[in-house]
């Protein structure tokens, strides 16, 4: 998440977009007040200077987060969190922007993200072995997004469509109405980037963070069945219908 006073914009990040990607591109062009939260990247960045700031809101943030909270300000904070912490007169008068992409390819995402990516604890790695002898009928209460270390892509894509691991919806509206100025799409991002080149009067450079995780194999008949079912889940149908009139 970002929000930049030099050049009047708030970046509203959504999950598996390149957000990452966008944010590190923007960076060396930020000024020394605007806000800046951690990427799970950041203890790669070497740079001192494009590392995360000003994110800290509360004289108590700290122990907020030591106590499991994420703060306000924190890497996905949603639209209206961010909107509650600016004087309206930022809010109103600054570019608020955010990006949304097909949830079936999000889904896929988050699904090699957790599977090949992630580490998680060993506890969690021992529910998720025990969850995956199940039985496809029964119905798991929202089995954790780690699931996917020890399911199959089809079982991860049946527990998706019910539950919408992917699902952004909920960062940039609030009850149902997008509440940003403009929400791009992720098929568009040589548009986005245009924009905020004309924005900052500077190029800009996107590197690849988590692109190396997904397979390269193509999907059985069940699997893209299974992908173009993720539709019939209400948040992930309305993404869809969002990105798709805007384009």
């Amino acid at each position: 998440m970002i929000i930049s006073h030099k050049h009047k914009f708030i970046f509203v990040k959504s999950g598996k977009v390149a957000g990452s990607s966008l944010e590190m591109a923007l960076r060396p062009h930020l000024g020394d007040a605007d806000v800046i939260t951690p990427l799970a990247e950041e203890k790669d960045i070497l740079d001192k200077n494009l590392g995360a700031r000003n994110y800290r809101n509360s004289s108590n943030y700290d122990e907020m987060v030591s106590r499991g909270s994420r703060g306000i300000f924190y890497e996905h904070a949603q639209a209206y969190e961010i909107k509650g912490q600016v004087p309206s007169s930022v809010w109103n008068s600054y570019f608020k922007f955010s990006i949304e992409r097909d949830p079936r390819e999000k889904s896929l995402s988050v699904y090699y993200h957790n599977k090949n990516g992630i580490k998680w604890p060993i506890y969690r790695n021992i529910i998720n072995r025990f969850q995956s002898f199940l039985p496809n009928f029964i119905n798991l209460p929202f089995p954790h997004p780690s699931f996917a270390k020890t399911c199959t892509l089809a079982r991860w894509l049946e527990l998706d469509r019910i539950h919408a691991y992917a699902m952004n919806w909920n960062r940039y509206t609030v009850n149902d109405e997008v509440i940003v100025d403009k929400v791009y799409s992720y098929s568009e991002l040589k548009l986005l980037i245009n924009d905020l080149e004309n924005i900052i009067g500077s190029k800009l450079d996107l590197p690849n963070f988590k692109s190396h995780f997904r397979s390269k194999r193509d999907l059985t008949t069940k699997e893209k069945v299974l992908l173009n079912r993720l539709l019939e889940n209400e948040n992930y149908k309305k993404e869809y219908d969002l990105i798709n009139q805007n384009g």
